[in-house]
């Protein structure tokens, strides 16, 4: 019973800070941002280490994206739709955000418009990462505020690597000048 008040009790308080309607959550996805003990993830992350948060519902990308950063030293977390990706971002404060467009539940638009009107977020980097290679959807995630937009096919995983490091080192000062959405 006591687990349950628990979970119950840490799911409210991150859910509070969302604007994800509680009736839209299905018990599995409330799980998945509790661990069963009294710790929440924001509690139990390494100081000192960048983070990064990956939203993808294709498993196989961003576990395969999880492994590379984690070896450059990033922690990571990962979501498999927008819903879950924006209650991570509220929990984990994450330095930047690599996130997919087209997922279940709510996509990637949906996930960077509540991020960037979000007065405790807005100033988090969005790289987005999809397979639509489409001017309008590009020109959608620009205005919204992703700083990047990249094609799947058109980039290594080393690649990106790359992209999310370069912007990770610049300073909380200058992150703005690297817009370069529409670019690529």
């Amino acid at each position: 019973m006591n687990s349950h008040i628990n979970l119950l009790i840490f799911f409210m308080e991150n859910y509070m800070k969302s604007n994800v309607k509680f009736y839209e959550l299905n018990f599995s996805e409330i799980l998945f941002f509790y661990d069963g003990s009294e710790k929440t993830y924001s509690n139990i992350h390494n100081d000192g280490m960048k983070k990064i948060l990956i939203v993808d519902d294709e498993e196989i990308i961003s576990d395969m994206y999880k492994i590379k950063f984690k070896k450059e030293g990033y922690e990571v977390f990962t979501a498999r739709n927008g819903t879950q990706g924006l209650i991570l971002a509220h929990q984990e404060k994450p330095d930047i955000i690599l996130t997919d467009l087209v997922m279940p539940k709510y996509d990637g638009f949906y996930l960077l418009k509540h991020i960037k009107n979000d007065p405790e977020l807005k100033h988090i980097p969005v790289i987005t990462l999809s397979n639509l290679d489409d001017s309008q959807k590009r020109k959608k995630a620009c205005e919204l505020g992703a700083i990047y937009y990249l094609v799947k096919s058109e980039f290594l995983p080393k690649e990106v690597v790359g992209i999310i490091k370069e912007i990770l080192s610049v300073g909380d000062a200058h992150k703005e000048a690297l817009v370069y959405c529409g670019q690529n």
